[in-house]
């Protein structure tokens, strides 16, 4: 059974401390952590922590995002055995029993990188996520969580926006746009609508389908759904501040 939202940040904390005690993920992620923490402070970062925020552990479905605040070379030497790969952002992907991690130093993560956002710490990657919800940073040594101080209303307003628009993957952003929108029936700001709509109007359809299996597994959109939602897109109502897509009932897809 999935929990409802949770109702402060000391209360996603404990919500995030019990599943990495009791959830074998959880207990995988904590090992890694531990491990990771020789070189310096690990966080949890991203989508762990908006699911688990919204409905608790058992709605998580995703690899966990880890991001280490020490030298590149000594996470570089963590995994010269092979026991992981690269990922094409430049971090590690790490195969474990019960879960996959995508593992970064804190200056190798791409927003920093590219200097689009400066860090002196791990708070600071709550500024370079692309949607506003997984601007969410927990570090669970030290029981630190940093995040908006409205990071729970945004969540309870069922209303994504763009937190950092430039990103390395438009078409996975768009991919995942399209699971918010159609599988969990969230609002899109006036602003992640027009990034939506620009880039679906832009790009090859079989791209479009291609991108959400290669980035959510599935498919919400499929090729022959495009053009409708194109044109939903292109004559949404002026005045309207938020997007949002009806499921049409009679089809057991959209």
């Amino acid at each position: 059974m999935m929990d409802a939202l949770v109702t402060s940040p000391d209360a996603l904390k404990d919500r995030v401390d019990d599943f990495l005690a009791l959830d074998e993920r959880g207990m995988e992620a904590r090992a890694v952590i531990e491990r990771l923490s020789t070189i310096g402070p690990v966080a949890i970062f991203g989508g762990m922590l908006r699911d688990i925020a919204r409905y608790g552990g058992a709605s998580f479905a995703s690899d966990v995002d880890l991001v280490v605040d020490g030298p590149s070379e000594a996470l570089a030497t963590i995994f010269n055995n092979k026991s992981a790969k690269r990922n094409r952002f430049g971090g590690y992907r790490v195969y474990g029993r019960h879960a996959h991690f995508d593992i970064w130093s804190l200056q190798d993560t791409w927003a920093i990188k590219q200097g689009l956002v400066s860090a002196s710490s791990l708070a600071d990657l709550t500024k370079t996520t692309f949607f506003d919800w997984d601007a969410a940073v927990y570090l669970p040594r030290s029981g630190q969580l940093h995040c908006p101080d409205d990071y729970i209303d945004r969540l309870r307003s069922g209303i994504v926006t763009i937190n950092l628009k430039p990103n390395p993957n438009p078409l996975g952003a768009v991919a995942r746009t399209l699971r918010l929108l159609l599988d969990w029936q969230v609002g899109l700001s006036e602003e992640l609508t027009e990034y939506l709509w620009q880039n679906l109007s832009t790009t090859d359809r079989d791209q479009v389908v291609t991108a959400q299996k290669v980035t959510i597994g599935r498919v919400p959109l499929p090729r022959r759904s495009i053009k409708r939602l194109e044109a939903e897109l292109a004559n949404r109502d002026f005045f309207e501040h938020v997007f949002r897509h009806e499921r049409d009932k009679r089809q057991a897809v959209f």
